[in-house]
């Protein structure tokens, strides 16, 4: 900052002091750090010759500033230093209220030291620059840093609360909210009906003694927000969301001080009009909100039905193991984890599980924080022997109960949950009373006695059913899917000859929307001139190898949910078929729904699986030959078979689709679809040129097949059926009624 001495003419006398004008034109970006200028300083330094008291305590005051002024430089510099990671991370915005306030603080301090000095108050030459800058600031609705840096655009957003009127901050209770009392269901009917979701930008809430009362977002809710940023729910405009996810951590209610959560939620007022949703993991039971709450740990005291979430406790390990659920040889049969337990609760629970096939765990000096010791003192590690029990027994009074209820599910092992009033996760819409056991404090001494009553048959159920609904992909809902249509794979490896008969077929049904054809073939595709003329797009992909895995590519042509997999020698299909095919995917998205039906049985003399072509009485395996599956399992083909798995198939041309009933079988749990009564398809082309397509030694190699793909998964996904799906008017004698399948089932 400089400063010129300006005097005016014929004016000398005592009475009237020098005029100083301090000139702003030259005021750096750090605004906020600068109180009087060097010149300034040097001025009232040289000003008049002695030296009494008062100009001693000037000058004392004078050091005082000056040493604060450095202080705040050196802030200023560390800010301008750290900017970099400041922009990398997410950091505040000063907001227009503190920005004018330290602005009015620059003025009041500078005036303040020069009233010890002349008797006259300085001009503000940027006053003018100032004010404009604060309009502005004001009218395009930007929070600028101030002038102690430079200008940042970020996404988090800064509330004081000592700018609120009152400073009160407090919550609507929503003790008794429902759907119908709590909800504006308004928003959620302008997509379509379906969920929207708008992510708060991040916030920061300073109390009214300037103290930071929001706390440090933690990984596993930067995980959630990103999660949900990434998903078709997301919206940019909070007025177009049915749900508002709020811009700060709230999986442990505890983080927060006392009122502090209050004020964090109603901070500005920004959610009063808006569908809230909050993620609490612990805590949940503290709060009354008129909020929806997605809890873990929930119990029918503070729980909303119809209202509130009941989640699984977050679990980093969640997907990190499997299990066979057809199991036999368990080590142990209930193992009790009580490290946690009060001690009334841990010699309660002695005191009836103490028998020899009972194995209770309590913390004792090992160092793995894993590992647990048994009553002899000797260590156990938790996960495996929970994987190596055939129950596990939950207690919602020990703490970590949630935590081991995904621990047991994970690896396989039937919960015994003992409690009077837990909400278990997704308790709507999964009947856990088909995967676990639940009992009452009241009945805690007649557990044994129960289990050791379960039929091996209702056990293997329990873990079949812990399998479905633990390991099912979550997309997979219980209601149809879109009348998109679907997309036609065909694919060509050794013959074409009847390549543009099936495209021609395939081009009459209504719900097709384009055909891909993965060329596999050494020779090069006919040219576009020669393909059939039809209605529908017709995409040509040339693959550089020749592998039975390129069938299942998820390549970009394909742009439907359903994908029709159709050999191309297969030319006694007819229309109807088809369609009703389609039409019984879009019920059953999830399976695998097929016209060609095999079964996998095991032979008792050899201990071996065996693979039949006989028309039978029930089937576990539908062929690819003509099949509609979801094309989100062709990901999954490349992404979770074993490498191994696909090196055979290659190597030996064969069982690729196996291994996708194998694939669908392991996730869903269920059994693929029949449609229609056809035994077989006639391939005219194979009979003519004499080639059997399921001759002994085929056969023998998709035995093997099996029988490898087992070793595999460590059990048989495979599922059984007896049941076929025919229109509802198939064989309908009634004459006037209109069948749209009526070409279904001629042989």
């Amino acid at each position: 900052m400089g400063s010129t001495q300006s005097y005016e003419e014929g004016i000398h006398s005592n009475e009237h002091p020098k005029v100083v004008k301090i000139e702003r034109n030259q005021i750096p970006e750090e605004y906020r750090t600068v109180a009087v200028s060097n010149d300034v300083v040097n001025q009232i330094l040289n000003f008049g010759n002695s030296e009494n008291d008062n100009t001693k305590d000037l000058r004392k005051q004078l050091a005082e500033e000056r040493e604060v002024n450095f202080k705040l430089r050196e802030q200023v510099k560390n800010l301008t230093e750290s900017m970099v990671s400041l922009q990398r991370t997410t950091t505040g915005k000063i907001s227009i209220a503190e920005l004018q306030a330290r602005k009015d603080a620059f003025d009041e301090t500078l005036e303040r030291i020069e009233k010890q000095y002349f008797s006259y108050h300085p001009e503000n030459v940027c006053k003018t620059i100032e004010t404009t800058g604060m309009k502005n600031t004001e009218k395009q609705g930007i929070n600028l840093v101030g002038f102690i840096a430079a200008r940042m655009t970020t996404n988090l957003f800064c509330y004081h609360l000592s700018t609120f009127v009152n400073g009160a901050i407090t919550l609507k209770s929503g003790k008794n909210c429902t759907t119908d009392t709590c909800l504006n269901l308004l928003p959620c009917s302008l997509h379509n009906n379906q969920l929207t979701v708008f992510i708060e930008p991040f916030i920061r809430v300073i109390d009214e003694n300037g103290e930071n009362i929001t706390p440090l977002p933690s990984r596993e809710y930067f995980e959630i927000r990103s999660i949900i940023e990434r998903s078709r729910y997301r919206v940019d405009a909070i007025e177009d969301a049915c749900l508002v996810l709020p811009g700060f951590d709230t999986l442990n209610i505890y983080r927060f001080g006392e009122s502090s959560f209050s004020k964090n939620f109603n901070a500005g007022a920004r959610l009063s009009n808006y569908n809230v949703l909050i993620f609490a993991f612990v805590g949940s039971n503290l709060l009354d909100i008129n909020a929806i709450i997605a809890r873990t740990g929930s119990h029918r005291r503070t729980f909303r039905r119809g209202f509130d979430l009941s989640l699984p406790l977050w679990n980093p390990y969640a997907l990190s193991s499997s299990f066979s659920s057809s199991m036999e040889k368990f080590s142990y049969f209930i193992v009790v984890p009580i490290n946690f337990a009060s001690h009334s609760v841990k010699i309660l629970l002695k005191n009836l599980f103490n028998k020899n096939d009972c194995l209770i765990l309590d913390s004792c000096n090992v160092t793995d924080g894993n590992f647990l010791c048994d009553i002899h003192e000797n260590p156990h590690n938790l996960d495996a022997v929970v994987k190596e029990s055939q129950f596990t027994l939950i207690d919602d009074r020990v703490a970590g109960s949630e935590l081991l209820l995904m621990s047991a599910l994970r690896v396989g092992s039937i919960p015994v949950i003992i409690s009077d009033s837990i909400v278990l996760p997704f308790d709507e819409v999964i009947n856990w009373d088909l995967l676990s056991l639940t009992f009452s404090r009241s009945r805690l001494s007649s557990v044994l006695t129960c289990l050791r009553l379960l039929s091996s048959k209702r056990k293997q159920g329990m873990r079949e059913q812990i399998s479905f609904n633990y390991l099912s992909p979550p997309f997979f809902l219980p209601f149809h899917a879109s009348a998109e249509g679907f997309t036609g794979i065909i694919l060509i490896h050794n013959k074409f000859d009847s390549l543009f008969v099936v495209i021609r077929l395939l081009a009459k049904v209504a719900s097709l929307r384009s055909i891909v054809v993965v060329w596999n073939h050494p020779d090069e595709p006919p040219p576009m001139t020669e393909w059939p003329h039809i209605n529908r797009p017709i995409h040509v992909i040339r693959m550089d190898q020749n592998m039975l895995s390129n069938r299942f590519i998820m390549f970009s042509e394909i742009t439907t949910d359903a994908v029709f997999s159709f050999d191309e020698d297969i030319v006694t299909m007819n229309v109807d078929e088809i369609e009703f095919g389609y039409q019984t995917w879009r019920e059953n998205p999830d399976r695998l729904v097929g016209f060609l039906p095999r079964f996998a049985v095991f032979n008792e003399s050899t201990k071996l699986y065996e693979y039949h072509t006989d028309w039978a009485n029930s089937m576990n395996i539908s062929l690819l030959g003509a099949a509609f599956y979801h094309k989100y399992y062709g990901m999954l083909y490349h992404e979770l078979l074993p490498p191994k798995m696909i090196e055979y198939i290659e190597r030996n041309k064969n069982c690729e689709d196996i291994a996708m009933n194998f694939l669908i079988s392991s996730i869903t749990g269920k059994n693929p679809l029949k449609v229609s009564p056809r035994e077989t398809f006639i391939c005219l082309k194979c009979a003519n040129n004499n080639i059997s397509a399921w001759d002994a030694r085929r056969l023998l190699q998709r035995s093997a097949c099996v029988n490898l793909f087992i070793s595999y998964f460590g059990y048989n996904p495979l599922v059984r059926s007896v049941s076929r799906h025919d229109p509802v008017l198939y064989k309908v004698p009634f004459e006037g009624i209109t069948n749209p399948y009526s070409q279904v089932g001629p042989v």
